[in-house]
């Protein structure tokens, strides 16, 4: 197997492809129940079973599981995986942005197929649509004034200079022989 749980202390061992055999201490966290069960999660996301093939991508999720845990605690969550509700996970993924969110769904996805213990309003929230979107950059900044200017400048002076290799390639000589332009090949004679 390619992941598996150690439960004292609560960790993640790893075989990924091309790395060494890895431990990932998820450590002593507030809610022991739902720590173990995430984890379990998050073994089961582990290649080839799941997406997470990578070491660092690995180490982000565990991240997310910690984070998770120790917040659902702050907001008095004491039980496990199968005890969640949809207004807790509601309430996390509102607050989150959407890696945590996401990251959370791949766990909590690999954890209900594995062992089928969410109950059904949370598993349909839980495979359903994202409550939070990817922040998208938007539109760069536009051009200033000088910014256009100089683009321009340069567009006609490369113009110009093309226009003048191509006129001279191809102006008659008076030995008959036309100088190729550059970058491309004579097919036939003079």
């Amino acid at each position: 197997m390619p992941a598996e749980v150690l439960r004292a202390p609560l960790a993640l061992k790893l075989s990924l492809p091309g790395e060494t055999t890895t431990v990932i201490a998820i450590g002593d966290l507030p809610n022991p129940k739902l720590a173990a069960d995430l984890t379990g999660g998050l073994a089961a996301s582990v290649h080839p079973h799941g997406p997470l093939a990578k070491l660092t991508t690995v180490k982000s999720f565990a991240y997310t599981l910690r984070r998770m845990v120790r917040e659902l605690s702050e907001d008095g969550f004491p039980g496990s995986a199968a005890e969640l509700t949809r207004t807790v996970l509601g309430a996390f993924w509102l607050r989150s942005h959407y890696l945590v969110e996401y990251r959370a769904r791949t766990i909590l996805r690999a954890f209900d197929t594995r062992h089928q213990a969410l109950a059904e309003p949370v598993r349909r929230m839980v495979f359903g649509t994202n409550y939070t979107r990817p922040t998208l950059n938007g539109p760069l900044p536009p051009y200033a004034p000088a910014e256009w200017n100089r683009l321009i400048d340069l567009c006609k002076q490369e113009v110009r200079r093309l226009r003048e290799e191509q006129r001279w390639s191809h102006s008659p000589r008076t030995d008959k022989i036309r100088q190729p332009v550059a970058g491309t090949r004579r097919t036939g004679p003079g």
